[in-house]
């Protein structure tokens, strides 16, 4: 009986396309939600990059007053196009660095939280004139595929959200 059985199944090749599919499949949805994840992830980190390096150039060149916390909120909004409730998803922080000791401010930058969970503790400071400023912008994004590759790997700022940080250096102009 025994015999028969192996015979029969040995030469039965019924399924075997499912199996190999059963077997691929998910490595393959691991393998495409991972790349797209990733490719989002850049286009997002590209598009804060370039909204933070725009602000930047806008805060240099600006006239003798200070732009708000606002102001620069809503440049970095209307640059960055990937940012969904852009207004309630960045955090800014602009500060002068000390010439003296270069302490960058090692410390982690909080974020905003979309949820109102926390109120994200902002430094925004002005500066004085040929004073050394570094301006830090957060965002939080929340992944496409939270639970595979990429998404389930992203360090989180509360639940849902994972932060995005650009950051960028410059000179305030002496008033004319």
């Amino acid at each position: 009986m025994i015999r028969f059985l192996k015979s029969r199944f040995a030469r039965e090749e019924d399924g075997n396309t499912s199996v190999e599919f059963v077997t691929l499949f998910p490595l393959v949805i691991l393998l495409f939600c991972t790349a797209f994840e990733t490719s989002v992830y850049a286009v997002r980190q590209v598009r804060l990059d370039g909204a933070t390096t725009d602000v930047v150039r806008h805060l240099r060149l600006a006239s003798n007053t200070p732009p708000s916390r606002a102001t620069i909120a809503s440049l970095v909004c209307d640059r960055a196009a990937v940012i969904a409730d852009c207004e309630n998803a960045i955090t800014v922080e602009l500060k002068p660095i000390d010439t003296q000791t270069w302490n960058l401010s090692p410390t982690a930058m909080d974020c905003s939280d979309r949820d109102g969970g926390f109120v994200a503790a902002e430094e925004y400071t002005a500066g004085n004139n040929n004073q050394l400023m570094m301006v830090r912008i957060c965002a939080v994004f929340k992944p496409l595929f939270p639970t595979v590759g990429l998404g389930a790997q992203l360090k989180r700022v509360n639940q849902t959200d994972y932060a995005m940080v650009s950051a960028s250096a410059f000179v305030n102009e002496p008033n004319s």
